[in-house]
């Protein structure tokens, strides 16, 4: 018994040396499928981190989720930026429909959407998450509050909604031989209620 025991953690060993860790283990891979549950978790982490700032969580807009969305597709196929095809994000939310004017305190105006925006090679890895549209969504935010811009806007107490959109790039390649699935990540925010 003790030696079938043996046997069998020698045959472990060697498959895990031989294949990696990915035969004993395998790891999450992503698909254009999960990218409605990542928009949601990415929705959940910011609004967990407004309420650890004790602001109060952004109301899901699926307008708005719409224009990141179509954005984030956009940079899928053009690149990472705020402006692509001569438009920001308040002639994007224009275009689309979503025409918003909302006052501050102060008096003061705000007009259209505010944005982050992220390019994310995706990383096979759980880290106590149940699933990897939970760990990516994780990541993408903390990558965004360790960025004073980006975490100003997910902070902003004068913002009311939230829409994310993200686009799975399978097959990218960084031209210095690294392949592998790549994130674009929009989130919109308005002050409208």
């Amino acid at each position: 018994m003790i030696r079938t025991i043996g046997v069998l953690i020698g045959i472990f060993c060697v498959l895990g040396i031989y294949f990696g860790p990915s035969i004993l283990f395998p790891i999450p891979t992503l698909d254009p499928k999960d990218n409605p549950a990542i928009e949601q978790f990415v929705i959940q982490h910011t609004n967990d981190e407004r309420m650890a700032a004790g602001l109060p969580p952004l109301v899901h807009d699926p307008l708005i989720s719409d224009i990141a969305r179509a954005h984030s597709e956009n940079m899928s196929r053009l690149g990472l930026s705020h402006d692509l095809e001569d438009r920001e994000p308040t002639d994007r939310a224009l275009r689309a429909g979503y025409n918003c004017r909302a006052y501050r305190a102060d008096g003061s105006y705000t007009y259209g959407l505010s944005e982050n925006i992220l390019q994310y090679p995706v990383a096979s890895h759980l880290d106590g998450f149940e699933t990897i549209s939970e760990a990516v969504a994780h990541d993408l935010v903390n990558s965004w509050m360790a960025s004073a811009g980006h975490r100003a806007n997910i902070l902003d107490e004068d913002v009311h909604k939230i829409g994310v959109g993200i686009a799975l790039l399978e097959n990218a390649s960084d031209g210095q031989g690294w392949t592998g699935s790549v994130i674009f990540a929009t989130q919109n925010f308005s002050s409208c209620r």
